[in-house]
């Protein structure tokens, strides 16, 4: 760690490795407070972006150092579908992507056909059941129904 940063997907945990100066004692804290821990590498669940500081002593040298977690909010995949038209005879279906927090999309169809478009009409070259997912993400973070 050297005044560094990353990014962590909401509800996700990550382990601070210390090694600042080499110590034999170690204190964590946070920026936000509410944070403190004495072990070497701490393992953390932050809600929110924060920064955590590393303080060692070693015998009578203190050394310090931070990271920055930002924190970015998951998106929720979710989707429905409705047929495209009328026809008893169509396999042509209308996907409506009801995700949240998402900036974009990928479909899998379940056929071996597989789209980007948010909201994508697809046609089916027989009746049968299909696996559709969808693939919601967004800096980094990712959920799929």
């Amino acid at each position: 760690m050297r005044n560094s940063h990353c990014q962590l997907c909401d509800g996700r945990t990550i382990t601070l490795n210390g090694n600042a100066g080499g110590g034999s004692v170690f204190s964590w804290s946070s920026l936000p407070p509410g944070f403190v821990s004495s072990l070497v590498s701490p393992t953390v669940s932050p809600l929110l972006t924060t920064e955590y500081i590393l303080t060692s002593v070693n015998h009578i040298c203190i050394a310090s150092d931070t990271v920055q977690i930002v924190v970015n909010t998951s998106p929720i995949a979710d989707f429905t579908m409705l047929p495209a038209d009328s026809s008893c005879n169509s396999y042509a279906l209308s996907f409506i992507n009801n995700s949240i927090n998402s900036t974009s999309s990928f479909w899998e169809f379940g056929d071996g056909e597989f789209s980007t478009d948010p909201f994508p009409l697809h046609t089916y070259q027989s009746q049968n059941i299909f696996q559709v997912k969808l693939t919601a993400k967004n800096s980094g973070c990712k959920d799929t129904r």
